[in-house]
């Protein structure tokens, strides 16, 4: 999946669910920087003991998908964040498999983890400032992980021959008859839906492929199989306990065939499909005063956390480990109290909750 449905889809879903403008855009920006928290090393930072920040990298970029052919990069990226498996591991392992299937009893249990409150959830308290932020980030990082076992169905976080895609069937718009595209990514590493680029991620295509693990030759239709993730995400958020205040519900069926008919549009590219997202909700939160609500960057929450003298630093993706421009950085007076904080201290709760499941 991609922003369309990760930051606007969840943001309409969140705010039809009852939780208020604010803090459904804050769950969304939540479950979008999943995508682009790519910041995966240590930030030296001009603070007491010259400590060094140490964020959560939950997404690669460009050529740092090669990196996917490390396990310690799949079991600490890939599979916490993007490909739960649907069970968790309980020896002697009679059943377990890594292979993500649509919302499954994994996905599920992460979820619920996320929403609990405070006497119920289970974290470092005093690294804690802001406990409602701390369990907004959460539960959108929670739901970046359960939607995506609808798109990266039949594909697993590791990289096995699971993963290995023989053949890949694209249908063109109104189109009952696919074009077979012989797939040409095998010199990426099995590890996720490398082999089918981004085929399962468009909400608007149309589309098959032969794997060793996935026998069903019949098309997938993203729009359908999206529009059902968004159903069951919109019926979980519904059980939540909101803070207040709250936004009153608004039932699935008032907003169906509006977000079915949001994955079903092509656009030019995937900024054009979040305009479309944009300008169809954006009356939802109108009562925030921002003129940029409802709209998506991921250097927002950078910028509330940390200072650079140049603001093209906040684009930080091309940045290598050794990277001088790291140095550039420091603390803001409000680092800790920023969703940025608490977004890596919530990414870092979800992965040591996958990995303790796992064998």
């Amino acid at each position: 999946m991609q922003k369309d449905f990760h930051y606007y889809c969840i943001g309409v879903l969140a705010k039809a669910a009852g939780f208020s403008s604010k803090d459904a855009l804050t769950i969304a920006y939540a479950s979008q920087y999943v995508d682009d928290a790519t910041e995966g090393t240590q930030i030296p930072v001009n603070a007491p003991n010259n400590i060094r920040i140490d964020p959560v990298r939950t997404a690669h970029k460009g050529l740092m998908w090669l990196l996917g052919a490390k396990w310690s990069e799949q079991k600490k990226v890939y599979i916490p964040f993007h490909f739960i498996p649907p069970l968790f591991y309980e020896p002697p392992g009679w059943g377990f498999g890594f292979i993500t299937k649509p919302g499954s009893d994994f996905a599920k249990m992460l979820l619920k983890e996320a929403c609990k409150g405070k006497k119920e959830c289970k974290c470092w308290e005093p690294m804690i400032r802001d406990f409602k932020l701390f369990r907004l980030c959460r539960i959108g990082i929670a739901l970046h992980t359960y939607a995506d076992t609808w798109a990266h169905q039949d594909f697993s976080g590791r990289n096995d021959t699971e993963n290995e895609v023989k053949g890949i069937y694209i249908y063109k718009k109104n189109k009952d008859k696919p074009s077979f595209q012989i797939n040409l990514r095998k010199a990426l590493p099995c590890t996720g839906h490398a082999e089918a680029g981004k085929l399962p991620d468009r909400a608007f295509l149309k589309w098959g492929y032969h794997s060793i693990s996935h026998v069903d030759n019949s098309p997938r239709l993203n729009a359908e199989v999206f529009t059902e993730a968004a159903e069951s995400i919109h019926r979980e958020l519904s059980k939540v306990e909101k803070p207040k205040p709250e936004s009153p519900n608004i039932p699935w069926e008032k907003i169906k065939e509006k977000i079915f008919e949001q994955f079903q549009y092509e656009g030019k590219d995937v900024d054009d499909r979040c305009d479309k997202w944009r300008e169809f909700f954006i009356n939802m939160f109108d009562d925030l005063d921002d003129h940029n609500k409802f709209k998506y960057n991921e250097e927002d929450w950078r910028k509330t956390a940390l200072d650079t003298p140049k603001e093209e630093d906040y684009n930080w993706e091309d940045f290598s480990k050794t990277d001088r421009r790291w140095n550039r950085f420091t603390l803001k007076k409000e680092y800790f109290l920023s969703p940025f904080y608490h977004f890596h201290r919530a990414a870092l709760l979800q992965r040591h909750f996958v990995l303790e499941r796992l064998p």
